[in-house]
């Protein structure tokens, strides 16, 4: 298999291109990124200012902490973002 088959659904390329009943958006304006809930494919999408995606949240349904990649997601339906904790809710 090629790496890209082998990775985590996260954010492989064919996947950014394709949203799974989108749901909830929140914002930090202090940096200008944008928060989209991907429901479906049990993740948060982090867009800049101009829709350029620059990570995700959430590599596949569970109920995990952990960094980007490894958390786990169950169909997030919607996020806020608080601007002084620094923190995504």
């Amino acid at each position: 298999q090629t790496e890209a088959i082998k990775r985590p659904l996260a954010c492989s390329s064919m996947q950014n291109l394709l949203l799974h009943f989108p749901g909830g958006i929140s914002s930090d304006e202090g940096s200008n990124c944008l928060f989209l809930s991907d429901t479906n494919h049990h993740r948060i999408i982090i867009f800049d200012g101009s829709g350029k995606i620059l990570d995700c949240i959430g590599s596949s349904p569970g109920f995990e902490d952990g960094d980007f990649e490894a958390a786990k997601l169950m169909r997030p339906a919607a996020s806020f973002y608080h601007g002084t904790e620094d923190c995504l809710y």
